[in-house]
């Protein structure tokens, strides 16, 4: 790995020498190379922020002792921590984020990496992609100043790629480590919304709409924090304000997908509000169902799994229900239904919910 970055270092300063940097750097000669300066109070936000992070986790992590931080001059919103440590992030981050909860969060993210591991285990194996990523941004003037001196600490930005469950993991982790120095939890998802807001913003030729394809949706990153930030309150809250009518909360997927389509069918409105994670919906694509298709009959019913997955931190089911409603007749099924739920220290949940086919139970 180390050999790798050697060659992609020596690329760039080739790159440098051929006259490939833009006009606007090239005349300022030999003192382009040199890092333009960092405002002294967005260095000083940052170190406030980081050496209260390592405080608060150094204890658990001793390792975090030995982590490092520094600020790169560049307009777009970005962090990464390279495998020395080394912890970096851009003045366009810092102006981005309008409290330090949620720049404690990025920098709490990118801290996870490093107590996981996750930068030994996963470095981008096609070095020639990120050379090309790294030219396109020499080559390109279009967006503005940047701290061209500094292409050689952003090239670990680009030779990592992190899969999405180590981004998961980093979110959850890092999450919880601002939570662990006093900063709202909340804030991470909140940086991240905002950088996509960023990111939507940028022209689709910049070398930052090329890295952000390199990983996992933002929005859905997001929409996990969401989720787990949802379970967490729900964990904290007293029973009743939770909705949670129904005495001891499912053991597994699939008690609560059974007991939550036996709801559904048996017009257990109540029931199935105590089931989904509060704020979610609960008649989303099934309009009327507690009217004309309810049969009290189905709280009895059967359940059958169809197809069960993984997905993130959802499990995911498609189930039905089957019944009998007497000798000689025949079976009646539901129409299949993907049940996504999350655990919670109470238990399964339902977080999400569609159906599927037909809008209501029929023969079988």
């Amino acid at each position: 790995m180390r050999f790798a970055c050697r060659w992609l270092s020596l690329l760039l300063l080739i790159t440098a020498a051929l006259g490939l940097l833009p006009a606007s750097v090239q005349a300022r000669g030999p003192a382009a190379a040199a890092k333009p300066e960092v405002p002294p109070k967005a260095r000083e936000r940052v170190e406030a922020v980081f050496d209260r992070l390592v405080s608060a986790l150094s204890r658990e992590h001793p390792e975090v002792t030995e982590y490092t931080i520094d600020v790169v001059v560049e307009p777009v919103a970005n962090a990464w921590i390279n495998q020395d440590h080394q912890i970096y992030v851009t003045t366009g981050l810092i102006d981005l984020m309008e409290t330090d909860d949620q720049l404690a969060g990025v920098i709490a993210h990118e801290i996870a990496h490093g107590v996981q591991g996750h930068i030994p285990n996963r470095v981008n194996q096609n070095v020639w992609s990120a050379v090309a990523v790294l030219a396109l941004g020499a080559i390109s003037t279009g967006q503005g100043d940047a701290d061209w001196g500094g292409l050689l600490e952003m090239r670990d930005l680009f030779l990592y790629a992190f899969s999405r469950e180590q981004e998961s993991e980093a979110d959850l982790v890092g999450m919880r480590f601002a939570g662990y120095a006093g900063y709202h939890r909340e804030g991470l998802a909140e940086a991240l919304e905002r950088m996509d807001d960023q990111r939507r913003r940028l022209p689709l030729d910049s070398v930052w709409q090329q890295l952000y394809r390199t990983h996992p949706p933002i929005a859905d990153r997001v929409s996990d924090l969401r989720m787990v930030l949802a379970l967490e309150a729900l964990d904290e809250a007293p029973l009743e304000a939770a909705g949670l009518v129904l005495g001891a909360a499912p053991g597994s997927p699939e008690e609560a997908t059974q007991r939550f389509l036996r709801a559904l069918w048996a017009g257990g409105e109540a029931a199935v509000k105590g089931l989904t994670v509060p704020g979610r919906a609960v008649d989303a694509g099934a309009p009327g169902l507690w009217s004309e298709r309810r049969d009290p009959a189905w709280a009895a019913a059967e359940l059958e799994v169809a197809e069960r997955y993984r997905d993130g931190f959802d499990h995911v089911l498609v189930a039905l229900l089957k019944r009998r409603g007497g000798p000689g007749s025949e079976e009646e099924r539901t129409p299949p239904v993907v049940v996504r739920l999350r655990q919670t220290a109470r238990g399964w949940f339902v977080s999400e919910w569609e159906l599927l086919g037909q809008a209501g139970p029929s023969g079988g």
